[in-house]
């Protein structure tokens, strides 16, 4: 961006200044940068540049703290000044030097839900799980709750549930809280639905002499393996019927009679 380009800017919220770039927030809370970009200082990357409601400039490296109070940097990071710690808390101020940043906690406010339960619609004997990230002072606790009723033993950021039934169905939410606080995730609705399952089974018609014994054999691949005996059968009538149930969840199968001697 020219070296001119504050000049074209009006509705200025925050601006932060350094010795060779600025940068400046609009009351749109949109992120505008301009000067020396030899770090790359200068060169927001995109999810600095909206959402934004405060600046921090430093030397050759640039802070932008955003509406939901995390922190974004870039520029030269030489001494790890861009790296901005995955649990950091709440945010309320940021400051940058020469290869170094400050930030001001908001201490009070608990932790930082940053990714909430997901409701699921599932079929009755299903399993699910339900899941929680969060951000805070370690160590963080977990409640989780069902229609606003604490579920026993459930203190993980991961609730699994094992066969479900009708019952079960309702909102789940999760209470995460550290020394300063507690935040509660949004509420995720468990669906839970009849459903059929249905397995086929082979009928087989059995062709032979009647009075007669057979041995029923099979295999699950042709030319893989030796036959499987499956059962000794009299013959009774014309067209008989076998039903086997054991060839249910296998994808094919194949089958012989033979006369017993």
């Amino acid at each position: 961006m020219p070296s001119y380009w504050i000049s074209t800017l009006r509705d200025i919220a925050a601006f932060s200044a350094n010795s060779g770039h600025s940068l400046a927030v609009d009351s749109r809370r949109n992120l505008f940068a301009g000067g020396g970009n030899d770090y790359g200082e200068s060169s927001p990357p995109p999810q600095a540049l909206t959402n934004i409601i405060a600046v921090a400039a430093g030397v050759n490296h640039s802070l932008a703290l955003k509406t939901n109070r995390s922190v974004v940097a870039w520029g030269r990071n030489t001494d790890g000044q861009c790296n901005v710690p995955l649990d950091l808390p709440v945010v309320s101020a940021i400051s940058a030097g020469f290869g170094h940043n400050l930030a001001l906690l908001n201490v009070s406010a608990g932790p930082r839900i940053v990714r909430h339960p997901q409701s699921q619609t599932v079929s009755i004997g299903s399993s699910i799980t339900l899941n929680v990230d969060a951000i805070g002072q370690p160590p963080l606790r977990y409640r989780w709750y069902f229609s606003n009723n604490p579920i026993p033993n459930a203190t993980n950021s991961i609730l699994s549930l094992t066969n479900v039934q009708s019952s079960q169905s309702g909102t789940y939410a999760v209470v995460v809280s550290d020394f300063s606080g507690s935040s509660t995730s949004n509420p995720a609705l468990l669906s839970i639905v009849p459903a059929l399952h249905i397995d086929m089974v082979p009928a087989i018609s059995l062709q032979g002499d009647v009075g007669r014994t057979y041995t029923l054999e099979y295999v699950n691949a042709v030319g893989v393996g030796s036959w499987t005996p499956l059962a000794s059968i009299l013959i009774t009538n014309t067209g008989q019927l076998y039903f086997d149930t054991s060839a249910v969840g296998q994808p094919a199968r194949y089958y012989r009679l033979t006369l017993v001697p």
